[in-house]
């Protein structure tokens, strides 16, 4: 990178000498903003690596315009927050800048700069103190940040963030080369994260092309697209996690901060500070989109609150169970009823969310789908009886009694798989060790149930 500087001093000392007679500063600009495009273009493309490419033109544009800090600033204008994604230190090893940006994620205080986005045009503040009075807010931040001028252009084409120049010492008034110099950045950075995407992206199962999203709530929490999967470990924010799955189990309408701080933090008092809200949503939106390559947002903000994109194409694990569960009840084959059954049992993993158990908004929804899987498997193993298969029968009981152990209908029907494979003894010796773990009413299911059986000889079982 020394060598390109070198170069380029080389091309300013060779500025024709009819032009130097020439004060006027546009005039050199364009010169030199021809001959720096001119040497940046041929020098990167000695490169492919997007972040030396990112570094040598964030050191460009520095050294253009005189600056003592560049950087790119990501603007996310769903959550109005942002972060410094990269940037040269023209200060040295010495430089305080990322510390003095360290909490200034609320991009709302900017209305300046929320503004410049939405209209594609540049920042030009020759003079921060100008604005002392006008934007006290935005000048106490360039204050904290020693700026006292600020040229910064937003991205193109479709807006993300800022290229920004703090103090810039030349061609304050001239702010069109850092279109190109944000542009340049702007493929470089969207180069490397469909790079680092490639190199994290991982095996899954194919997905029914007919949705966007397929979500898994059962047990863990699993969002998986054709792209790739995010999971709660990848996460790795118990916070964050709860607060997405918050959002997606309730995709009605939007949640106010207030509504889902109270929800996540009951008896804790509101302050009205919604940062950590946002923040949690900005950083869960982008590892979303670098896990899965999707561009649409899972979770958008719609008004003053936050929900479930109502726009994506999305299938969950529960309303699959619910599917098969109400297909199995319309029809009258039994094959095709067994068939039903088991795409529904074989989809409840465990509890609803189970990172969430100890939330009491969840409670409901855990205990519906519990009740509903044991109705599910008691009916599977019901028509799996009639067909006289207690292998399958004797399977899916012991598969429910790991989730459900001392429920009186499932250890019943563990009890029974086994009087009719193994016999009498054996299954007196089953209902003795199940015992153990039941209480007494669950005890009364068990005994209730054996005797309406007409396939088992209840006086042989217990020697009445």
């Amino acid at each position: 990178m020394a060598g390109f500087f070198k170069q380029l001093d080389r091309h300013r000392r060779r500025l024709p000498k009819e032009l130097e007679q020439y004060d006027d500063e546009y005039l050199r600009y364009c010169v030199e903003k021809d001959l720096v495009e001119t040497v940046l273009e041929s020098t990167l493309h000695e490169t492919d690596d997007p972040k030396e490419i990112s570094d040598l033109t964030l050191k460009t544009v520095c050294d253009f315009y005189g600056g003592d800090w560049s950087g790119v600033m990501d603007i996310d204008m769903d959550t109005c927050l942002w972060r410094p994604v990269c940037w040269f230190r023209a200060g040295g090893a010495n430089d305080t800048t990322l510390e003095r940006l360290s909490g200034l994620e609320d991009a709302e205080v900017m209305p300046r700069w929320l503004e410049s986005m939405k209209s594609a045009s540049p920042i030009v503040l020759t003079d921060t103190s100008e604005i002392r009075e006008s934007c006290p807010v935005e000048y106490a931040l360039y204050e904290r940040l020693d700026a006292r001028s600020i040229i910064a252009s937003p991205f193109s084409p479709s807006p993300t963030g800022f290229l920004v120049i703090r103090n810039p010492s030349r061609y304050l008034n001239h702010p069109e080369a850092l279109f190109i110099f944000a542009y340049v950045l702007h493929r470089a950075l969207a180069q490397q994260n469909t790079m680092e995407r490639e190199e994290i992206i991982e095996a899954m199962n194919p997905m029914e092309q007919s949705h966007d999203v397929y979500i898994s709530f059962f047990r863990d929490l699993e969002i998986r697209t054709a792209g790739g999967t995010l999971t709660e470990q990848i996460i790795n924010a118990p916070k964050t996690i709860q607060l997405v799955a918050y959002l997606l189990l309730k995709p009605e309408r939007a949640h106010s901060p207030r509504e889902i701080f109270e929800h996540l933090n009951p008896g804790e008092d509101f302050d009205g500070n919604t940062n950590a809200i946002r923040g949690s949503i900005y950083r869960f939106s982008n590892m979303y989109a670098k896990r899965t390559g999707q561009s649409a947002r899972l979770i958008v903000r719609e008004g003053s609150g936050y929900r479930r994109n109502p726009e994506l194409k999305i299938t969950t694990d529960m309303e699959q169970f619910d599917k098969h569960m109400k297909a199995a009840e319309l029809t009258s084959n039994s094959l095709e009823r067994i068939d039903e059954l088991r795409k529904a049992v074989d989809l409840y993993k465990g509890p609803v969310f189970m990172c969430g158990r100890d939330q009491l908004w969840l409670n409901d929804i855990v205990s519906q789908y519990e009740v509903r899987y044991i109705k599910a498997a008691d009916a599977l193993m019901r028509e799996l009886a009639k067909q006289q298969d207690y292998a399958s029968v004797m399977q899916y009981a012991a598969r429910a009694h790991e989730l459900f152990p001392g429920n009186g209908l499932i250890c019943y029907w563990l009890i029974m798989a086994t009087y009719n494979l193994s016999g009498a003894d054996m299954a007196k010796k089953e209902y003795l060790r199940l015992k153990e773990d039941m209480t007494q009413e669950e005890i009364d299911v068990v005994t209730q149930h054996l005797k309406k059986n007409s396939m088992i000889r209840y006086e042989e079982l217990f020697d009445v």
